[in-house]
């Protein structure tokens, strides 16, 4: 995939996408600021997507960072959707994208190593737990894994049943 054709193909499809979840939003969430809320949180995603898509274009081929950022685009949607929605029917919620947590706390995921993990799970529950009364919607996506979500941890890594142990840990807490 080259040259212009080739960008019009990614922008259709990124187009696809962000009309799909702003006309979900449009049908189920009620308050017309958190339906804007929402439409700005897709409208970021779609934007970052281009602009992984648009590089993975231009080197020819998908580097591991570059499927896994493009891997957890959908989950993050799915998250943010079901965080604003909860919210419009007046349950508190709160959206926690665990890659950012890892970045916060500085925690390094070259390596599934039992440290990693530990480190993992306390900064997820100091997250977590700073929710309060709010209802955490959190992403399975923890950041960049050196060998890439599929090929480190499967399909499944976001379902809490089939991901590390640190879950278990992180949901006893709450």
């Amino acid at each position: 995939m080259h040259g212009s054709g080739a960008r019009e193909e990614i922008l259709s499809i990124v187009q696809d996408i962000k009309d799909d979840h702003l006309q979900a939003a449009g049908i189920s969430i009620q308050s017309s600021q958190l339906r804007e809320k929402y439409g700005e949180m897709v409208k970021a995603e779609c934007q970052s997507l281009v602009e992984v898509l648009e590089s993975v274009q231009h080197m020819e081929e998908v580097s591991l960072k570059a499927e896994n950022k493009i891997i957890s685009k959908g989950e993050k949607l799915a998250c943010q959707y079901l965080a604003i929605l909860l919210e419009d029917r007046g349950v508190p919620a709160h959206y926690i994208d665990l890659s950012d947590v890892v970045e916060r706390h500085n925690i390094s995921t070259t390596t599934l190593e039992n440290h990693m993990y530990k480190a993992l799970t306390d900064a997820f529950r100091h997250d977590i737990l700073a929710c309060d009364v709010k209802v955490p919607v959190i992403t399975g996506y923890f950041g960049d894994l050196a060998a890439g979500l599929l090929h480190s941890v499967g399909r499944g890594y976001s379902f809490p049943e089939s991901v590390p142990p640190f879950y278990s840990d992180i949901l006893t807490c709450c």
